[in-house]
């Protein structure tokens, strides 16, 4: 396929994605996002929440009012962020809970995997695990204090209401919290290597590990539901070639067999 039918391709997809939240009905408003150059950003248009990009006018209004922050990190083929994005961002009595009690800031981590990467870890090291879509909340300085993936609306409700008290009782306590975690953040991304430090033998361990967890029946690694993950295929697929590494094969090969059998289809090509 040439260039310019893939750009045509991705033309026509834009514009669906931006469009997938429907036209505005009777009495909505649009928001700040409708005007993002991201396809993400503009299907949370016309939510009744009042959403600001990422960028300095929500943070001087998060300091000006001080408010917490929530921050919403999701991409246009996130599953869970679009089913969030009906149940509750388009939700009017979940939307006055976020706007009377919050600065709410959207992100599209395709766009900015440099934000994804700071706050899905604020995510992790809040909770053990982390996905998308990330809701985070933030002190007024962008400080992590309490992470989470997808809410159902109820649960999201309560969470909501109680940061919004504890923020009122508390503030103190929370932002120590966001001290805590934003020093971990620093701590753990000042000791990563960099990928030319990374030994044969680090490798040889990640690749046994990948190995030993591999899932016979389903294919993949784990034995909960799993997202198709390239980088780690890939890298399976290149220590086979490298090192003749007939394990890593297997696990590669197998799971992408397991893959043309499931329900995932290639969308363009059929």
């Amino acid at each position: 396929m040439g260039k310019f039918a893939l750009a045509i391709i991705w033309l026509i997809l834009g514009t669906h994605l931006a469009a997938a939240s429907g036209p505005p009905k009777e009495g909505q408003k649009a928001n700040r996002l409708l005007t993002e150059p991201s396809p993400y950003l503009r299907q949370h248009g016309y939510n009744p929440v009042d959403w600001y990009p990422w960028g300095k006018e929500a943070f001087a209004k998060a300091v000006r009012e001080n408010k917490p922050i929530l921050l919403s990190v999701g991409y246009s083929t996130c599953h869970w962020c679009h089913v969030m994005e009906r149940e509750s961002f388009s939700d009017k009595n979940i939307a006055k809970l976020i706007n009377e009690n919050f600065v709410a800031i959207k992100v599209d981590r395709e766009r900015r995997p440099d934000i994804d990467e700071t706050y899905i870890l604020a995510t992790q090291i809040a909770t053990g695990s982390a996905g998308w879509p990330n809701n985070v909340f933030l002190t007024p300085d962008l400080k992590p204090f309490v992470g989470g993936t997808y809410f159902p609306p109820e649960e999201f409700k309560r969470l909501l209401t109680e940061i919004a008290l504890r923020w009122t009782v508390d503030e103190k306590l929370l932002r120590q919290e966001g001290d805590r975690i934003a020093g971990l953040i620093h701590r753990i991304m000042s000791h990563r290597v960099a990928a030319a430090d990374v030994t044969n033998e680090a490798l040889k361990k990640v690749s046994a590990t990948a190995v030993k967890s591999f899932d016979p029946t389903y294919g993949g690694v784990g034995t909960t539901n799993k997202f198709p993950r390239e980088n780690l295929l890939l890298f399976l697929l290149d220590r086979a070639e490298k090192y003749n590494d007939k394990d890593a094969l297997k696990v590669a090969t197998q799971t992408l067999d397991a893959m043309i059998r499931g329900g995932i289809q290639d969308q363009v090509g059929g």
